[in-house]
Order: C-alpha cells, then structure tokens, then sequence
C-alpha cells in the first residue's frame, strides 16, 4: 500500500483547515450547533473517518508528524498553570475538593464497570482496567503506559491496541456527549437562568482589549516554563518512580506547576501585574491547535486490531462506560456541584476528561458558553481537576485495583 508522509507544519496545516471546515459546518448544520458540538471534534472526526476508509481499502496510508500538537498541548496545559491564582483558589477551593471526589469516585466505577463485563465474560478480570479508566479518564498516553505494562508482566501482547482503542472512541464520545448533556440540564433544570449568571466572577478578566506587547510577554512566559519544564521531567520522573515505579505522569504536569509557582510569586512577592486576559487567549489558541490536530490524526485503523477474542468486551464496555458518565454526571456531578448554572457547565467538562481528555472538556465548556455565557468557577475547576489532579488519582486507584486482581 503506498504511504505518504505530513511534516509537522502540512500536520498542522491540515488540521486546521479541517477546523476551520468543522466551524463552517457547525455554523450550517442546526443539530451540531442545537447541541453544542465542538468545531475541532467534526471537522478532525470527518478527516479521520476518510483516512480509515482510505487505509482501510489499501488506497493509500497516511502518517503523520505531531509535533506541533504536543508543543500546542503544553502550551494550553501551562497556560491552564498559570491561571491558577491562589487568590482565586481560595474562592474556588471548595469546588475544586468535591471535584476531585467526584472524579475519583466515578474513575473506581469505571473500573468496577469495565472489570465487571470483564469477568462476566470469563475473560482475566485485570483487562476490564484495560476498558475502564486506564484509557477513558486517563487517555491514549495512559492506555500506551499499561499496555507496555501488561505485555510485560502478564504476558498480553494486545493490550495496548485494546487500551488505545477504547481511548479513541473515548475521545470521540467526549466530544459529543458533554454538549447535549448541559443542554438537557440547562434546559430542564434551569429554566429562565441566563447564561451570565455565573456564581463565580474572576474580576481579573478584561475581555474587551488585548495588547500585543502583554500577549508578546505572555508567550514568552509561558514558553519559558515549557523549557524549565523539559529540563527538570527527568528528575521529575525519578522523584514519582521513588513513590511508586508505575507512577508516570505526562510532561505537561511539571509545565502547569511551575508556571502556577511563577504566578503566585509574581502575584504575591513582586505584586506584578497578571495579564490573564491574554493567558487565557493564548492558552486557547494551543487548545484549538492540539485538539484540531489530535481529532484529524486520530488513528481509527487501532479499532481493527483489537483481538477478535475481546471484541465483545469492547464493544460492551464503550456502551456502559458512556451511559455510565452520562448518568453520572447528570445526576451525581451536577447535584453535588450546586445545580446552577456553573454546575451545567463542569458536566459538560466532566464528560469530556471522564471519557477522553481535559481538553475534550475545555472545548465542551467553550461550545456550550459562547452561546449561553461564560463560567468563571468551571473554568477555574475543570482544568486543574481534569489536567493536574486526575491523573494523579487515576495512578492510584488502578495501582489499588491492580493488586487486588493480582
């Protein structure tokens, strides 16, 4: 089969464009925009679908160059770092606590779910992590990690197409789900609740200018944590292999705490000025970027590789999982985050890092908000919880369900 190969900039390039088509059609199409579709998951998913059939049919295969995506990633995750103001994490310190506790809850269900259809179809009980919240809370990276993991220790050769594979229909579902689920909460529970009225107001906000030389100094910071960052991760790695050798945690971690250390110095020791209204600018510029490009790339060709043996279990698991974190964050997410208007749109992120990644989550919150208004408090909660604390108790809690399956 002939192959051609996109350099890191035609990687870009095309992604883009696929957004850029993904927005015209969601402009165009009444039930993407009913729903609150984000731009980059139909435009990238329409690519996708292309691809695998051209892969599929032996026309042509496509690869791919990502490395404009990881830099948009981290760019998105550090800006997300700095953002997190002490000052504000006082306001927003209680829902940040019962965030985390909700997630972790629901990440031990997912693995009860996918351990439970695991076992209930005389398969070994350790695969239903597998289709669990090894690839739905914690993603592609966190599925590749384990997958390494059990070919080594237990022997199964296809674990990581297994794992790889429910992450990315995960991160499909969670493009399209968090949408219709704020809807239907904000339509049935808060009706004649405008959008804007957030119980939550960052004051530090300015939307109605930019400058270029606070952007300009912006970038640079935030660049520069990104390169401390990629100095310190070995020694970062090496401290998390001292609390436990499976712990592995992405690179974009170290960005987010140390552009969060910058912050708060520059906040409290130097009393400088804090340009958060062209961080979160820049930041959603990466978010755009990655998403754009992970969407388009998305290797649907893994969902074919999967081991007929475990097929079923796969196909079993997407639906429970995705009824699962429906229900859940229907019903448990928004009860507990206070039925308003904010708690609308943490479901709406919650469904997008419970089943794919924070970023997932941030373009369901910012689909559902350029129509009905912003939410200074979800803004604040979704991404830490999704991008600096989940990961951390996912590791944990399948640590704790690996050895009792053991």
């Amino acid at each position: 089969m002939p192959t051609y190969s996109f350099g890191m900039l035609s990687t870009a390039a095309i992604s883009l464009v696929m957004y850029l088509l993904g927005t015209i059609i969601c402009k165009k199409v009444k039930f993407l925009k009913k729903y609150y579709i984000p731009a980059p998951v139909v435009g990238g998913l329409l690519f996708a679908v292309v691809n695998f059939v051209l892969n599929f049919t032996g026309v042509i295969e496509f690869t791919f160059d990502k490395t404009i995506q990881t830099i948009a990633m981290t760019l998105f995750f550090t800006s997300v770092g700095y953002m997190a103001s002490i000052k504000l994490l006082k306001k927003g310190g209680l829902s940040i606590v019962l965030m985390v506790i909700i997630a972790a809850v629901l990440i031990a269900l997912q693995n009860f779910v996918g351990v439970g259809i695991s076992s209930a179809l005389g398969l070994d009980g350790k695969l239903g992590l597998l289709v669990g919240s090894i690839p739905f809370s914690g993603g592609n990276g966190t599925a590749s990690a384990w997958g390494s993991v059990y070919a080594e220790q237990y022997g199964i050769a296809y674990a990581d197409a297994l794992g790889n594979a429910a992450a990315t229909v995960g991160l499909v579902m969670a493009g399209l789900v968090g949408g219709p689920v704020a809807k239907r909460l904000f339509n049935k529970k808060l009706k004649g609740v405008a959008g804007n009225q957030s119980a939550f107001v960052n004051e530090e906000k300015d939307e109605n200018s930019l400058h270029f030389a606070k952007v300009l100094s912006t970038v640079i910071l935030l660049f520069i944590c990104m390169g401390v960052s990629e100095i310190l991760y070995p020694y970062f790695t090496k401290l998390l292999h001292l609390i436990s050798p499976n712990l592995n945690l992405p690179s974009y971690i170290l960005s987010m705490i140390i552009a969060m250390i910058v912050r708060n110095v520059q906040e409290l020791v130097f009393k400088k000025e804090i340009h958060s209204n062209e961080n979160d600018k820049v930041g959603d510029i990466g978010l755009q970027i990655f998403l754009s490009i992970a969407l388009t790339t998305l290797d649907l060709v893994s969902l074919t590789k999967v081991d007929k043996s475990v097929g079923l279990l796969l196909i079993l698991a997407i639906v429970a999982q995705l009824v699962l974190v429906v229900l859940y964050t229907s019903i448990v997410t928004f009860r507990v985050m206070g039925k308003n208007y904010d708690a609308v749109v943490m479901c709406a992120g919650h469904c997008g890092f419970a089943l794919g990644a924070t970023p997932t989550a941030i373009a369901n919150m910012d689909a559902f908000c350029k129509i009905n208004g912003k939410s200074a408090k979800a803004y604040l909660t979704v991404p830490l919880v999704g991008a600096m604390f989940i990961d951390f108790v996912n590791a944990l809690i399948i640590s704790v369900f690996i050895g009792f399956l053991a």
